[in-house]
């Protein structure tokens, strides 16, 4: 198991930076609008990302809405050791989005 997760994670990073080398990024977000199924998670605070963390969530379906400049997330979290379904929208900023869930952030 521990063998397939760092092919999975040798993968990523090859295909990461194959993807960086393609030089600057297309503009058009909604490429990435679609069902979403939460396979591995970083963060530079771990505990963020842990079970009981806030972002320790499974992903269901993401919308980028170019026209309206939005992003809409549907997930599910463990609160309480019950899943309870989360719906968090954003806006488009200059070159990111900015979500309010667990405080401020962008991407």
């Amino acid at each position: 198991m521990r063998i397939n997760k760092m092919k999975a994670l040798l993968f990523s990073l090859v295909l990461g930076l194959l993807v960086a080398s393609q030089g600057e990024a297309q503009g058009d977000a909604s490429q990435f609008t679609g069902r979403w199924i939460t396979h591995y998670a970083a963060a530079n605070n771990i505990e963020k990302i842990t079970e009981g963390g806030p972002f320790h969530i499974l992903m269901r379906y993401i919308e980028f809405d170019e026209e309206n400049g939005t992003i809409h997330f549907h997930f599910y979290v463990k609160e309480n050791g019950e899943c309870i379904e989360k719906y968090v929208s954003g806006t488009k900023e200059e070159n990111f989005y900015a979500i309010d869930y667990e405080g401020h952030n962008e991407f």
